[in-house]
């Protein structure tokens, strides 16, 4: 009986599970085989990570959909001369505006949104 490895490929897996399984009998629809076993619960793990890193990745795309509309929303208030403005006040002063004061800015957006129809 071989114990799966991490260099196993697919077609080594699916010919010893098979094999194991002409090779025994099921009882009751219970498969009692180790290799079977260890089998179900590198899958489960590697499903389970597959999982929370969608979920994960639903949540950042969610986030970044946010910020996408906010800005297409912000484009629609702001003058082309509003934008060359700040781009001049940031290249003679340098420096970015902080963490704090971009999310004050986001909520603004995101109230003008909501009183203006979100886009």
């Amino acid at each position: 009986m071989t114990t799966p490895t991490d260099t196993m490929t697919a077609d080594d897996v699916l010919a010893q599970v098979t094999s194991e399984m002409r090779a025994r009998k099921v009882n009751g629809g219970k498969h009692e085989s180790p290799t079977l076993i260890a089998w179900a619960d590198r899958i489960d793990a590697a499903v389970a990570a597959v999982y929370d890193e969608r979920d994960a990745l639903q949540r950042r795309v969610a986030e970044l959909e946010t910020d996408a509309a906010r800005w297409q929303h912000a484009r629609k208030l702001l003058a082309i001369d509003d934008i060359e403005s700040a781009q001049h006040s940031l290249e003679a002063y340098g420096g970015l505006v902080s963490e704090d004061e971009s999310k004050r800015a986001d909520e603004a957006i995101d109230v003008a949104r909501s009183k203006g129809g979100a886009s």
